[in-house]
């Protein structure tokens, strides 16, 4: 009998006198947090995977493969800033990529796909002028 009472005693303090939760309960809980990240992974995936943004990721690719070079042969030096700007942007752009992709897909990270868009997303770098102005001290 007293046994019973410093156990009911003991739980009112632990959680507010609503009863130890048992183990199950403890796991169904658990299980419920762990299926909620992995729906919020797959959502992420599913957005990195859809046709609109893969297809958004290859025009900016092509953007970064060939618009420096066009850029240097078709347009005027006062244009550069605009060009500037858009390779910034795009800088910015494949690193939430990597960011997302190696949150949502567990085989991406350390893989080489996942080296070669953090090696082309730094290579960007030198076609900003605004970044290499600022690393060489001329901006």
């Amino acid at each position: 009998m007293k046994a019973e009472k410093r156990a009911k005693k003991r739980s009112s303090k632990v959680d507010g006198g609503e009863g130890v939760k048992s183990l199950k309960e403890m796991n169904s809980d658990k299980s419920k947090k762990k299926n909620t990240s992995y729906k919020f992974k797959k959502k992420v995936a599913a957005f990195v995977d859809h046709n609109a943004f893969v297809l958004f990721m290859t025009v900016y690719t092509i953007y970064a493969l060939w618009f420096d070079d066009i850029r240097m042969l078709a347009f005027v030096k006062s244009q550069d800033d605009i060009f500037y700007g858009i390779t910034l942007v795009g800088i910015f752009v494949f690193a939430f990529e990597i960011t997302l992709a190696s949150y949502s897909k567990d085989e991406y990270p350390w893989t080489f796909f996942f080296y070669l868009d953090i090696i082309s997303t730094v290579s960007m770098i030198p076609d900003c002028g605004w970044i290499t102005d600022w690393l060489s001290g001329e901006g």
